[in-house]
């Protein structure tokens, strides 16, 4: 049966090669028919090649949304093509036609003194530009004499013997405009036949070797996904500025014979301080075979340079263990940014565009989000921030491999923290502890518990307030978006290293007439409070204003998550009330209304929605929710009501008072200049990261981490003298644990003490009306005594004077069996006291707890 098979798809193969059909019908042809076969081919090879390519661009263009924008004014591109044979060529033109290229560019084809009639392509493929070169066939001299006819300013080389996928030459391009140090970009090369890597950008190692990143891995590998510095790529899909190629003399023939010309080209680039990277969201077929090889020409005159810059001595050393270098971040947060779709968004894209730009390689992960987001993941990766995504990585897999390389933790949310926090405890104890409350969550809740009087809720508010308080003591550095949340965690809590770090945004700028304006635009996402704030609006505030006034609703997910509440159904059904869903530019709506606002009644944190508004010059009516810790005032900047009667006469106001409305405009750029501008807030980022850093350093010198009862003997036959108040306060004061915990404390020379640093002490630690967050003991005269057990079991830190040698193995274990899973020795005053940090309580990750 399998020779019939063979001998039909001979048959027709030959049928395929004699039809009059383009390249690109006869490509359609054959997809048709493959895909018709129901896999009777299964055992021919053009078939098998044939589903290897379709399950690579099957698995990379699941939805061909990529999220790029090209500018406007992007240069012309000059695609040059050594011919090889005609059918090759063919193939890979049909897929340069296939490709809906956005941006502008031409085709140069050198022919080389091909055996082939090349110019038989001009007609089936017009415009394309055909030279011919009497110069010795092969790619280095072809692609020089491609250069001095180039019409472009970007020159892209390409390999005759590929295809391109969809986004190839795009993304280059839009790379290359948008980084001005570039000196060349290179695709990423998937194997035509395999669909696995051929290469994703090159390092060379200071013994000359060719490390071929990502080399038989799958092309969405997350650590070869993403815009990166390599030490070049191979000219199978290149590109750079032509004034740059000639700069330095096209390739040279030296190296050309080793076909390292590419190589020797990338480090003269950046021997002069241009960085070479690759963007792998341009992707190539590569049908060749060939890798380079180490050449004694090439080492010759690159030696000396490569063994002072090379991160890697040979290529074995790569897989023995990864080098970096540049410190590492890993940035945690619930789902990857979105930020047309909210402000958390924006904030998070700010974050990270930050720490790349302070030269951080940066690592992201999203909790909520942990797949491969069309459009918004590749944004992230175009930044050069690398993404753990499933299927391809696990998170905790990926942290129990390479936790160690990172410096660094941003953790926003206090749900992620707490269900990640096993992880970095285990992976990245090294790691400078960084917590992005973006907004206080259990100030948010509380006030949800409040206004729909439910214990539930208010139980939950709780629980958060335990573990976000625990999370923010024990960091090296808090994050807060207002200052009220600063002053309510230093003045009522008693944290230390929290930083007030506002949302960074960029003035706009307003256009358009006042007369041309109409209506109130809300923006927001599926936040609680702000379908809250809807319906409060709806129901109270919108009676009160002109039959004919109109609202719109800008939200994708506000508006899908209105559509499946009942209570909401009347919003949809209101005629005054338009939802617009997902915008691409916020321009389109807020260059044409009057104003926006933000009928809050509960949340935390500042409102991105105020501040956006304010960026386009676009007055704000809101409640003193939507305005809290931000400075705004009123009547200058934003108007303020409280109640649906002043927030009703306050839209009509700005709906007809024109001096109010440009003071108000006027008055909101001028706030936002001043206190949201993204230089400055950068600059507030910068003492994050200093405060953060010396935080962490001074616990690495005074602590030891204690992981064993025997360790807990030596250091204990160590002690000497008693351990005093002044060395606990001394301890104390490094780790920042003040204000916000109980103490239980036995002498009232220890109570006494303690009163200075805390405007709470409960000596009774069984009086519970306060939050026990964190326990902080001064002594425990019996070690052997299990009375202790029940204080311990309530969680948090504890900091305890070290035990006589003959009980510590027995006050080890009692530790451990209540939860302890991080014990740390301070030295203090010549006396060692014992850090015992107790596990927050975990959600669940992946399946591990």
């Amino acid at each position: 049966m399998k020779q019939i098979i063979s001998i039909c798809h001979s048959i027709m193969k030959s049928i395929y090669r004699i039809l009059p059909l383009s390249g690109s019908h006869k490509e359609l042809l054959k997809n048709f028919c493959y895909g018709k076969s129901g896999g009777i081919f299964k055992h021919i090879q053009g078939y098998q090649n044939w589903q290897v390519r379709q399950g690579v661009l099957c698995s990379l263009f699941s939805n061909t949304d990529s999220g790029l924008s090209i500018p406007d004014d992007i240069p012309l591109t000059t695609v040059i093509i050594p011919a090889c044979n005609l059918k090759k060529i063919r193939k890979c033109l049909t897929s340069i036609r296939n490709a809906k290229i956005k941006s502008p560019f031409e085709i140069i084809i050198i022919d080389g003194n091909s055996h082939e009639d090349i110019t038989t392509l001009c007609k089936e493929f017009p415009g394309i530009r055909m030279i011919h070169s009497d110069a010795t066939p092969g790619f280095l001299s072809a692609a020089n004499r491609g250069a001095e006819e180039a019409k472009g300013e970007y020159l892209l080389f390409l390999n005759g013997n590929t295809e391109v996928l969809s986004g190839w030459l795009d993304e280059l391009a839009v790379a290359l405009y948008k980084h001005p140090e570039a000196g060349m970009i290179g695709s990423q090369i998937v194997h035509g036949k395999t669909g696995k890597l051929y290469e994703s950008g090159n390092l060379i190692c200071r013994n000359g070797e060719i490390l071929p990143l990502g080399c038989n891995d799958v092309p969405e590998s997350p650590e070869f996904n993403y815009f990166r510095e390599v030490d070049f790529s191979s000219a199978v899909s290149i590109i750079l500025r032509r004034k740059l190629f000639l700069k330095f003399n096209s390739f040279d023939e030296v190296c050309g014979s080793a076909y390292l010309e590419e190589a020797d080209f990338a480090l003269k680039l950046q021997r002069d301080g241009y960085r070479n990277y690759v963007m792998p969201l341009s992707r190539v077929f590569y049908h060749g075979s060939k890798h380079c090889s180490v050449s004694d020409i090439f080492f010759k005159r690159w030696g000396n340079y490569l063994a002072s810059h090379s991160l890697y001595d040979k290529a074995s050393d790569f897989f023995a263990m990864r080098k970096y270098s540049h410190s590492r971040i890993f940035y945690l947060d619930a789902e990857v940014p979105m930020a047309d779709r909210g402000s958390g968004g924006m904030d998070a894209i700010f974050f990270m565009d930050y720490m790349k730009k302070r030269g951080y390689d940066v690592v992201f992960h999203g909790e909520y989000t942990p797949d491969f987001i069309p459009k918004y993941t590749p944004i992230l990766l175009r930044m050069g921030v690398e993404c753990v995504y499933t299927p391809q990585r696990q998170v905790w897999k990926y942290l129990e491999q390479y936790g160690y390389s990172f410096d660094y933790l941003f953790v926003s949310r206090v749900y992620q923290a707490q269900c990640f926090d096993w992880l970095f405890r285990k992976y990245c104890r090294r790691a400078v502890y960084i917590f992005n409350t973006v907004d206080i969550h259990f100030v948010r809740e509380e006030l949800e518990a409040q206004i729909f009087k439910s214990s539930l809720l208010l139980s939950n508010a709780m629980q958060t307030k335990r573990v976000e308080l625990l999370i923010a003591s024990q960091a090296d550095a808090t994050i807060v978006i207002s200052r009220d949340e600063k002053r309510l965690l230093e003045e009522t809590y008693g944290l230390k290293r929290i930083m007030h770090i506002p949302q960074a945004r960029t003035v706009r700028g307003r256009s358009g007439t006042w007369e041309e304006r109409k209506g109130a635009v809300f923006i927001g996402s599926a936040h609680l409070p702000n379908i809250d704030g809807l319906l409060y609006f709806y129901n109270e505030i919108l009676p009160l204003l002109p039959a004919d006034f109109e609202l719109t609703v800008i939200g994708e997910a506000l508006r899908d998550m209105v559509k499946l509440k009942d209570e909401c159904h009347a919003l949809l059904e209101c005629g005054q009330i338009k939802f617009v869903g997902f915008v691409s530019d916020l321009a389109d709506y807020l260059d044409h209304a009057k104003m926006t606002i933000a009928p809050l009644r509960y949340g935390a944190g500042t409102k991105g929605k105020v501040a956006s508004s304010m960026s386009y010059g676009v007055p704000c009516v809101s409640t003193s929710f939507g305005t809290q810790g931000t400075d705004m005032q009123h009547d200058v900047n934003v108007l303020i009501a409280d109640t649906p009667r002043d927030f009703a006469r306050c839209m009509v106001r700005l709906d007809t008072d024109f001096n109010l409305w440009m003071k108000l405009s006027d008055g909101g750029i001028d706030f936002l200049t001043e206190n949201y501008a993204p230089e400055k807030v950068a600059s507030m980022m910068d003492q994050v990261l200093s405060l953060a850093t010396v935080h962490k350093k001074s616990l690495s010198v005074l602590c030891r981490p204690v992981v064993s009862a025997s360790q807990l003997e030596t250091i204990s036959a160590e002690q000497t003298g008693r351990t005093t108040a002044e060395d606990f306060a001394s301890a104390l004061e490094v780790l920042g644990f003040w204000n916000h915990f109980i103490l239980g404390v036995d002498t009232v020379e220890w109570a006494d003490y303690f009163k200075k640093y805390t405007e709470k002490i409960i000596v009774n630690t069984k009086d519970r009306k306060d939050i026990c967050d964190v326990i902080l003991s001064s002594c425990i005269p019996e070690y052997s005594s299990f009375q202790y057990s029940e204080y311990l079991a309530m969680g948090g830190v504890w900091l305890l004077p070290l035990p006589a040698k003959n009980s510590a193995n027995q006050f080890f274990n009692m530790l451990k069996r209540s939860g302890f899973n991080q014990m740390d020795l301070l030295e203090s005053g010549g006396n060692k006291i014992l850090c015992c940090r107790k596990t927050i309580q975990q959600k669940e990750v992946y399946g591990k707890k």
